[in-house]
């Protein structure tokens, strides 16, 4: 595929400009543009071919729903069922602007970015590009971020047509977008209201316009090494045990992990003698979403710390483990290949540390509630 690059003012779009965005998406194809937040995928929202293209240019989990971008309230009516009075008071306050709602979808929308609930996510974006775009047109647009599925989100053109070149038919460049997160989302179709997704709309406003407290995720943990085998299933594992009873979500990955691996056979043993199962565990990759997801990061090594920071990530939640909490410093050795005795000794030294953080972990995971 040949792809077109094409300069544009995202706060005065030319016709011309918009003609060309708006003929690729009616012919079912897909552009790069800016957002308030990010630059996106753009196509059809209402064509699944289309939204299928999305898919695969990113590497995306189909199972994981596209949100979409729509023109007015008024589009709004024929994709989703019903608003909700608290939807209503949420529009009024926070559109357009970097908010996306989950409702209930109408059977307009296509099965493809629909959840197992039922649920489209919807937003009308502050952009006056994306404003215009939709203007002309009569369907909604994709709004996901113009990265692979697992890689930071994109705000350099440039970066973006080289991901790419010759699987977008349009890159519409404005110019790098400033740093910041992307939109906040809430689930509304169920009897409580979900906060899914940390964003630029932050989660204490959001409960001051609806004068209740939203249901949010459970404070997550993210331990990582390097392959994912060794020590940071052990730890998830020990951590899985001390933090239990708070309703703490443990999760491990690796920088330089294959997917799928099980826990080398001397992490497994060693954790046995404690009384920890972790035969179950596979090794996973670690990535952007991971670390979106993430409320604290804890890492092994201070090579793990600056791969992370590497990756474009600037969150203050990113601590070495023996430096969190005002810990002694230094890094975990790690027991790959050793005998026994080595696994034994690290698994001591991650455990003391372990207990010594995990009053700090209960504390800020109460606050988060």
């Amino acid at each position: 595929m040949r792809s077109k690059k094409l300069e544009i003012d995202p706060l005065s779009p030319s016709s011309r400009a918009l003609d060309q965005a708006a003929g690729v998406i009616k012919e079912g194809g897909v552009i790069s543009l800016p957002t308030e937040t990010l630059y996106g995928l753009g196509a059809d929202g209402l064509n699944p071919q289309a939204i299928r293209r999305v898919y695969e240019v990113k590497k995306r989990d189909s199972r994981r729903p596209i949100s979409l971008l729509v023109r007015d309230r008024g589009q709004l009516s024929s994709l989703v069922e019903k608003i909700p009075p608290l939807g209503e008071k949420l529009m009024e306050v926070f559109w357009p602007g970097p908010l996306t709602l989950v409702l209930q979808a109408s059977l307009l929308v296509p099965k493809i970015v629909v959840n197992p609930s039922g649920g489209v996510g919807l937003r009308i974006s502050s952009s006056p590009l994306v404003s215009s775009l939709l203007r002309e047109l009569e369907v909604p647009l994709t709004a996901t971020s113009a990265n692979l599925s697992g890689s930071p989100p994109l705000r350099d053109p440039r970066q973006v047509y080289s991901v790419f070149k010759g699987k977008v038919d349009l890159f519409l460049d404005a110019g790098p977008l400033q740093e910041g997160p992307p939109s906040t989302v809430l689930d509304l179709t169920g009897p409580e209201v979900k906060l899914l997704r940390k964003g630029r709309v932050e989660a204490q406003k959001i409960e001051e316009v609806l004068g209740l407290k939203l249901k949010r995720p459970p404070f997550t943990v993210l331990l990582v090494c390097t392959g994912n085998m060794c020590r940071s299933p052990m730890a998830a594992g020990l951590l899985q045990e001390f933090t239990a009873p708070d309703g703490v979500r443990v999760v491990s990955a690796g920088t330089g992990a294959m997917p799928g691996l099980p826990p080398s056979e001397n992490a497994a043993r060693v954790m046995e003698e404690m009384g920890i199962a972790i035969s179950d565990h596979r090794s996973q990759p670690l990535t952007w979403r991971l670390l979106e997801e993430a409320d604290l990061i804890l890492v092994m090594e201070l090579e793990h710390l600056e791969f992370i920071r590497e990756m474009g990530f600037t969150g203050e939640n990113l601590y070495l483990l023996r430096d969190f909490a005002a810990g002694p410093g230094g890094d975990i050795p790690d027991p790959i290949g050793g005998d026994l005795a080595l696994y034994r000794k690290v698994l001591q030294m991650i455990k003391e540390e372990l207990e010594r953080v995990y009053p700090r972990i209960r504390e800020l995971a109460l606050w988060s509630r």
